[in-house]
């Protein structure tokens, strides 16, 4: 699916990241076009990946079967959510809309 992917929203390079640490290293390496989120990354909330995304005004949305936790919803009330289950086709569509607003 990356290849199909990478092809259909015309970028070099689509990258997944199982945890925090792993995300934010690749942050900390590379610029990035766009983000879409997993609210729960393995053990971990992805709050310190939305925190610098938005730091760095990098548009990004959360996928999410759960509600963002309270505090995070009072303090950035304008995050987008989208709920899963993923549709691939849909999911190409938010990156290249996310890719735009970039």
């Amino acid at each position: 699916m990356h290849v199909n992917f990478v092809e259909e929203i015309r970028r070099s390079v689509v990258k997944t990241c199982q945890n925090n640490c792993e995300a934010l290293r690749i942050l900390n390496s590379k610029g990035i076009d766009a983000a879409i989120i997993n609210l729960n990354l393995a053990d971990e909330k992805s709050m310190p990946i939305a925190e610098r995304l938005i730091a760095a005004g990098v548009p990004f949305h959360f996928r999410t079967a759960c509600t963002l936790p309270r505090a995070m919803r009072l303090h950035r009330p304008d995050i987008p959510i989208r709920r899963k289950p993923v549709i691939a086709n849909r999911l190409v569509d938010a990156l290249r809309d996310l890719c735009e607003q970039g």
